[in-house]
């Protein structure tokens, strides 16, 4: 079993922090959502990845360091043309020998990939789904079931006959390969994937799905960064490993990393700090993430997660619901998109 990750997206929704910055090194909790998915691969036992983009391989490569003592082997595939999911699979298929799961990149989740491939074997099923339950499913590929069979599947339908909603984790035999070669594009200009699972239905090919209770999102607004990082925070354990002088106080669930030092500093968890870093006459509100190596004295902030390697000094300004990358601060406005601003 090998491992997919479709990371060629161009999260327009998330610019302008997107626009030199792939959206799955975005970080939830100090950790990007690539690594998040690789972990899980890991987990599964599958070590043999690939990884579609659609350039800026670089921006990978530092991050995916991480994982050579996992003896984890990752490639890179391209694609080169927004041309939808399908087509993106299709880019891999000289790189997959029998059977693979399929992560969409701007998932995260908290579900066992490894009961999921189990269910997969034992059902010899050609593909297999995970749904879950939503809200609103005219934003998602649904699903609509018969005596727990897939009868239907169709991608954003303007009235929903389902709430059951494809999440972003599939898993695949070589039969998707036909399926994807054999659909034609939808009225968007894209190969949907959904297509080529109906394509599969409809050509009597074994596919299955498991409704899962876990926690799932797909992030693709700055408001889901911020769920994400909710989500996370509120299961940190308190651990303080850093320096804390007298004049600080700290109230809630806070988590400091080795070597970080804060001096006369209020913070209300839950809170998460990187090592290596030095925090002084700063107030860190709940929700807050903080890197590595950072240094930041005399400011406020609030729901917002600063990356590593960050220096911020006697600003008067309030960071709130932002990321701070190389000291730009991204800003969520009130139409849900990012805007942004320097700091000298």
């Amino acid at each position: 079993m090998k491992g997919i990750i479709l990371s060629a997206g161009k999260a327009t929704r998330l610019y302008p922090l997107t626009k030199n910055i792939p959206k799955t090194t975005l970080k939830v909790l100090n950790k990007s959502i690539l690594e998040r998915i690789i972990d899980s691969f890991i987990k599964a036992n599958i070590k043999e990845i690939g990884i579609v983009i659609n350039g800026k391989e670089e921006k990978y490569v530092d991050i995916l360091k991480s994982f050579h003592h996992e003896n984890v082997n990752i490639r890179f595939f391209y694609q080169r043309e927004p041309l939808g999911i399908a087509h993106s699979v299709l880019q891999v298929e000289d790189f997959i020998d029998k059977d693979f799961v399929l992560i969409l990149g701007d998932n995260i989740y908290d579900i066992d990939l490894k009961e999921n491939i189990r269910i997969f074997y034992k059902e010899k099923s050609n593909s297999h789904l995970i749904v879950k339950k939503v809200k609103q499913p005219e934003r998602f590929g649904i699903i609509k079931v018969l005596d727990d069979k897939i009868i239907d599947i169709k991608e954003k339908p303007k009235i929903a006959t389902s709430n059951m909603a494809i999440t972003g984790l599939y898993i695949f035999d070589k039969s998707i390969f036909k399926a994807c070669r054999s659909i034609k594009p939808s009225k968007r200009g894209e190969y949907e994937i959904t297509d080529a699972i109906k394509y599969l239905i409809d050509n009597n090919y074994k596919v299955t799905f498991s409704e899962t209770e876990k926690w799932w999102m797909d992030i693709g607004t700055p408001d889901d960064i911020f769920e994400a990082n909710k989500y996370f925070l509120n299961k940190i354990n308190i651990s303080i490993e850093g320096y804390v002088d007298d004049n600080c106080k700290i109230y809630g669930k806070v988590k400091i990393g080795k070597n970080t030092k804060l001096i006369n500093s209020y913070i209300k968890g839950p809170v998460f700090i990187g090592k290596d870093s030095f925090i002084s006459n700063c107030i860190i509100e709940p929700y807050t993430i903080i890197g590595d190596n950072v240094n930041i004295e005399n400011i406020k902030v609030e729901e917002s997660s600063i990356y590593d390697t960050i220096l911020l000094k006697d600003s008067k300004i309030h960071i709130v619901k932002s990321i701070v990358v190389d000291n730009t601060v991204y800003y969520k406005t009130k139409n849900n998109i990012f805007n942004y601003y320097y700091i000298e």
